[in-house]
């Protein structure tokens, strides 16, 4: 071959070489990811969840905790609120809110007696506790909100039909502030709130955790094509285990409370088992809940406690993250020159996840399911059972959002 055509020959093939690195780049790009953020109920251990929200926006890259959707249910739902007032990339603002919130917060301001006590709760009132004073202080912090580009779900319990009511970002705000005091009205402490004529209380009495709708948010409007473009994170206030006590000589309210704790946590257990299911391929992250009862109960609010609490979720989420870097697997495809990306893992549970869910709930999460059926929780479930469960699911998510 002539010089001036081996010349030409060399930059051609320089020039496709180049093309066909740039496409790979933009074919790279195109699989856009949809992180979610879901946050469960419990009380004023909603500390715990804010400090848990801390650090992970200390640890985690701006790409990697870029929640494009939170979703709360009771106290979750008022730590999910602010998410609004801040840009998707913003988190370090929102989780910077929530400490300045919890760490000012006190009884006062969630809820008072009536003016006769207990007494006219018990037999007068839906409630033992007037929670007005919990509305009058979200209307206060939240009357300057603006709404941005986050995605939010915030699920109650509809009283009247026994069904779950989720509300999103698109509803007037006023109403949203209404639908968290609703989210966190414990059914029997606090009275239920009114909307739309329909009476609410806790979302807790249904769903701890609403992560389906959340999932669903992000397949329809969070940009995720793929089940395995969701990348979905959780927080529990609830301790690991339920922790052994004789409530035989404790007074109403302190039974009533444990009965709320361990329905969260049961309900926690079964919203897990039915997202893991019915989106299998879906990237659950991290599993994030205290490894120990805190003192005290959900009402106490004391300052020293809710900064304790505060500490322990930072501490906790930080550790989750440590974990979760160190035993990440290697990319199937190496990804020189371009930089890692987050598809590159696997779909479907993590390792710290999986661990997790073991230490939290003492039983194995489900694993890939065999070619034709599997066994899972005591379950048999069939591919047209799978089927026919996600189908359900995406009716109902519709209907929530």
């Amino acid at each position: 071959m002539h010089r001036p055509y081996l010349r030409l020959w060399r930059s051609w093939r320089t020039l496709s070489l180049l093309c066909v690195l740039a496409s790979c780049y933009a074919w790279r790009s195109l699989a856009r990811k949809c992180h979610a953020l879901i946050l469960s109920g419990g009380g004023d251990k909603g500390a715990y969840e804010a400090g848990a929200i801390k650090g992970l926006v200390e640890s985690l890259d701006e790409a990697e905790r870029a929640w494009k959707v939170v979703s709360g249910v009771s106290v979750g739902a008022l730590n999910a609120m602010p998410s609004l007032h801040y840009k998707v990339g913003d988190e370090a603002e929102w989780a910077s809110f929530l400490e300045r919130t919890w760490m000012s917060i006190r009884k006062e301001y969630v809820y008072r007696n009536w003016p006769f006590g207990l007494p006219q709760g018990l037999l007068f009132k839906p409630s033992l506790y007037d929670s007005s004073p919990l509305q009058t202080h979200l209307h206060r912090i939240f009357a300057d909100f603006e709404k941005k580009d986050r995605k939010l779900l915030i699920t109650a319990t509809d009283m009247t039909f026994a069904t779950l009511k989720t509300w999103n970002e698109t509803e007037p705000l006023s109403k949203l502030i209404s639908a968290v005091s609703a989210s966190a009205a414990l059914p029997g402490i606090f009275p239920p709130l009114t909307i739309d004529g329909v009476a609410y209380n806790d979302g807790g009495i249904l769903a701890d955790l609403n992560i389906e709708a959340a999932i669903g948010r992000c397949l329809m409007d969070g940009g995720a094509k793929r089940e395995r473009d969701v990348i979905i994170d959780i927080i529990l206030c609830s301790p690991a285990h339920q922790p052994i006590r004789n409530v035989s000589n404790e007074n109403t309210i302190r039974v009533l409370l444990r009965a709320e704790a361990i329905r969260n946590f049961n309900s926690a257990v079964r919203m897990l088992e039915r997202a893991t299911t019915t989106f299998p391929n879906a990237s659950f992250r991290f599993l994030i809940y205290p490894n120990a009862s805190f003192p005290g109960n959900s009402l106490d609010f004391d300052p020293e406690e809710l900064r304790d609490m505060y500490a322990q979720g930072n501490r906790d989420a930080q550790d989750m993250v440590k974990r979760w870097r160190e035993t990440r697997p290697e990319p199937k495809w190496p990804h020189w020159p371009f930089p890692r990306r987050e598809d590159d893992e696997q779909p479907g549970l993590s390792k710290v996840f999986r661990e997790a869910w073991q230490r939290a709930f003492q039983i194995n999460p489900p694993g890939p399911p065999p070619h034709r059926h599997h066994r899972w929780f005591g379950q048999e479930a069939t591919d047209e059972g799978q089927e026919r469960r996600r189908n359900e699911t995406t009716t109902t998510t519709l209907r929530y959002i």
